[in-house]
């Protein structure tokens, strides 16, 4: 949904010509500058390396304690042993490169990561510039681009695609599209998980067994 705001937000910014003699563009560029910047000032802050490393200068608690920083470390090399590989403050070198680009499994992943986007990001780097030319208002153009963000949403994230289960927050894959049935996609590491933080919380088989007696019934 940023990119619906956003189309009005950059709507209404560049209505500001004229202001203290500069152009409307001008003052769009200085605003996503000092955006920017209080941004990358706040990631300097909150953003901390691990979830065991939150701790900082300003404060020494961290978010969590030291048990709950093994438990989520746990819990997300249970989902994903690989994530374990490498430290994150472990640099990659030439060989490691080197070595993945002799993997030739992942040349078909490489070609697949360089094209699949092609037909999407392209048309949609210069749709405003498109629906301009064909036309378009500058007002209709912020409306119809964002209606194409609120269409991602609306076909992406169906209803029931953001699940909480086990006391785990997991989303899927939007590959909703072309299925008319519910199919599950990658899922997110959890973050918690029974009996941690929510004792009371349903695990899988008892979920499934009272969704069959509700089938039954």
């Amino acid at each position: 949904m940023s990119g619906v705001v956003a189309s009005f937000i950059v709507y209404g910014v560049l209505h500001m010509r004229g202001v203290q003699d500069r152009k409307g563009w001008r003052w769009l560029i200085l605003i996503e500058a000092l955006t920017s910047i209080v941004i990358g000032f706040l990631r300097f802050l909150f953003l901390v390396p691990g979830p065991t490393q939150t701790a900082t200068w300003w404060d020494p608690k961290g978010y969590y304690t030291e048990g709950e920083g093994k438990i989520i470390v746990n819990c997300v090399l249970r989902e994903s042993p690989s994530k374990g590989d490498m430290r994150n403050r472990q640099a990659l070198s030439l060989k490691m490169l080197w070595q993945s680009l002799k993997d030739y499994d992942l040349w078909l992943v490489y070609i697949i990561g360089d094209l699949f986007e092609i037909p999407t990001s392209s048309p949609k780097g210069y749709l405003s510039l498109s629906l301009k030319a064909i036309g378009f208002a500058t007002f209709q153009t912020t409306l119809l681009v964002a209606e194409g963000y609120e269409f991602q949403v609306r076909w992406k994230w169906p209803k029931n695609a953001v699940v909480n289960w086990d006391n785990r927050a997991t989303s899927h894959t939007g590959i909703f599209d072309y299925f008319p049935h519910l199919q599950h996609g990658l899922r997110v590491a959890p973050q918690a998980e029974k009996p941690y933080l929510d004792p009371k919380s349903e695990t899988r088989k008892e979920a499934f067994q009272e969704e069959e007696t509700k089938k039954s019934s």
